[in-house]
């Protein structure tokens, strides 16, 4: 869910980490990394520069 709101729209990551249960941002940033191999933010720009 989280990648979907950060391909899909343009909130903050700090909203997208609330959205998904994530109080700390920081904390969801670090779980993001973990799984995906990059930060949101790097995520987003990623998911952008292929369309």
């Amino acid at each position: 869910r989280a990648c979907y709101l950060l391909r899909s729209t343009i909130m903050p990551v700090r909203e997208v980490a609330n959205a998904v249960g994530y109080s700390d941002p920081l904390y969801f940033t670090r779980c993001f990394r973990s799984c995906e191999g990059q930060s949101p933010s790097e995520y987003r720009t990623s998911v952008k520069a292929e369309y």
